[in-house]
């Protein structure tokens, strides 16, 4: 899809999973998008919330994390998988 067929939200979802790919959790700024665009910005992460292609700790928290949709179907960089796999180690203990 050429980028002038698609719309924000697509190309929210996009930036996203390919952000996670390459740097596993992130914040809302990193996707660099503008101030105007947040609002749509913030109802894509909602949506990926409830589909879990993401998570937060809380409501309250401002990073993002790979949801377990992303991590049966995103390709994460090596750095990405070992931090995972180190978090989920450090979570058993």
């Amino acid at each position: 899809m050429s980028d002038s067929n698609q719309t924000l939200r697509d190309r929210v979802w996009n930036d996203v999973l390919i952000t996670v790919s390459k740097q596993g959790s992130f914040k809302m700024g990193d996707l660099g998008f503008s101030e105007s665009q947040r609002h749509t910005v913030r109802r894509v992460l909602k949506a990926m919330e409830e589909q879990d292609w993401l998570h937060r700790e809380n409501n309250r928290m401002k990073t993002w994390h790979p949801g377990d949709t992303a991590k049966e179907y995103v390709k994460f960089s090596e750095r990405v998988r070992l931090e995972m796999q180190l978090e989920e180690m450090e979570s058993e203990s």
